[in-house]
C-alpha cells in the first residue's frame, strides 16, 4: 500500500489570527517583528514556517506573491497563507496586534520551557546542583516574562 503523507494538525485560531496579521502587516510592521520574534518561540510547526518566510522576505518586495514563493513546497502553508490573505474583515491596530501576539507567542514559550525545566527538577538523576541550575533557570525565565519585550541579539 502507498504511504499517504500525513497532514499537519491545524494551527490553533490564535496562530491562524497572527499569520492574517502578518498578511496585513506594513513592511516596517514585519521589519519591527524581525527584530522582537523568534519564530523558534512558536509551537506550530508550519505557522512558525510561514512566520519564517514573512521575516526571510522583509528585505525583499514582502508580496504575498513572493511569501507563496518561498513556501512552495509546503502545501499546507500555502493553503493557510491563502486563506488569511484573502480574509476581507478589518483588522484595527495591526501594530498593537502584533505586539500583543507576539508578546503572547513569547510567553507561551518561556511557559513550556518552565515545564521543561520542572521536569529536569523531577528527575531521579538530578543532583543537588543540577536542581540549583534548574531552579535558578526557572527564575530567569520567569523574570523574562514579565518583561517588555526587547530587540533579539542577533537580528
Amino acid at each position: 500500500a502507498p504511504v499517504q503523507a500525513r497532514e499537519e494538525a491545524p494551527p490553533p485560531i490564535p496562530a491562524l489570527r497572527f499569520v492574517e496579521l502578518l498578511c496585513r502587516a506594513s513592511h516596517q510592521e514585519i521589519d519591527w517583528l524581525h527584530h522582537l520574534l523568534d519564530p523558534a518561540w512558536i509551537a506550530h510547526a508550519t505557522t512558525r514556517d510561514i512566520t519564517r518566510a514573512f521575516l526571510r522576505h522583509v528585505s525583499e518586495d514582502g508580496s504575498i506573491a513572493g511569501i507563496l514563493g518561498a513556501l512552495a513546497d509546503n502545501p499546507h502553508a500555502l493553503r493557510i497563507v491563502t486563506e488569511a490573505a484573502a480574509q476581507q474583515r478589518a483588522i484595527p491596530d495591526i501594530p498593537r496586534q502584533l505586539a500583543d501576539a507576539t508578546r503572547k507567542i513569547r510567553d507561551g514559550w518561556i511557559d513550556r520551557q518552565v515545564l521543561l525545566v520542572g521536569t529536569r527538577l523531577g528527575g531521579p538523576a538530578s543532583d543537588h546542583e543540577a536542581q540549583i541550575a534548574a531552579l535558578r533557570e526557572q527564575q530567569e525565565l520567569r523574570a523574562l516574562r514579565k518583561a517588555a519585550l526587547t530587540p533579539l541579539s542577533d537580528a
